[in-house]
């Protein structure tokens, strides 16, 4: 789904030598749904933009529980998003962005297939969280 989208004529301040793509893994909820943040920044001659998609993981084998439970699990989600969510995420950015500057006569350089980016992983605090200490109780 697309999150947001921001396209400007005219040239920006910080100059981009290639566009910046980046995927973000965080809870929806404390104990299991993952959404995954796209985030796509583009730059020409003629103006800049970013667009923002978010995709929800409703699948129970990839719910936080799920993923904490295997020592390979942050690995296989992060496989499984790439091969899955990666590329329409992408390329749900780069056609808003690009629709975006064609009506205002100008497109961006980007690549119709997604590059590669390492997926951040920010994980639930209840899966940050260690073990609760045992209470001491008073003798008597």
């Amino acid at each position: 789904m697309l999150h947001r989208l921001e396209t400007h004529a005219g040239p920006h301040n910080e100059a981009l030598e290639e566009p910046v793509w980046t995927l973000t893994a965080f809870p929806s909820d404390e104990l299991s749904t993952p959404v995954i943040w796209g985030y796509l920044r583009a730059e020409s001659h003629d103006g800049f933009g970013q667009a923002q998609v978010l995709g929800v993981v409703s699948d129970p084998s990839r719910s936080w529980p799920a993923i904490a439970a295997s020592n390979s699990g942050e690995a296989d989600f992060a496989k499984w998003v790439a091969e899955h969510l990666a590329e329409v995420m992408y390329d749900t950015c780069r056609r808003a962005l690009q629709a975006q500057a064609a009506n205002m006569d100008f497109t961006f350089p980007l690549e119709k297939a997604a590059p590669s980016a390492t997926l951040q992983i920010e994980k639930p605090r209840a899966a940050q969280r260690t073990a609760p200490k045992k209470s001491r109780k008073g003798r008597g």
